[in-house]
């Protein structure tokens, strides 16, 4: 208790927000992370693959109906 009483006013003001700067920055930055995350796997569902279901189905036809011959 006697450390804190030796220390600056200037550094008991500066270093909780310091340390509270530093907890948002990486608080933002996992959130950020994982928003994208959730974008780009939402964008690929619905957009590249649709388009790669139709293609194997279509490539797949045939060869079923060859095969069951």
């Amino acid at each position: 208790m006697n450390n804190l009483k030796s220390l600056s006013l200037k550094f008991k003001l500066t270093a909780p927000i310091i340390f509270l700067v530093a907890v948002g920055i990486v608080a933002m930055t996992i959130v950020a992370g994982y928003e994208t995350r959730l974008i780009v796997i939402r964008e690929v569902e619905h957009s590249t693959l649709e388009g790669y279901r139709d293609t194997i189905l279509n490539t797949l036809t045939p060869w079923t109906k060859r095969a069951s011959c």
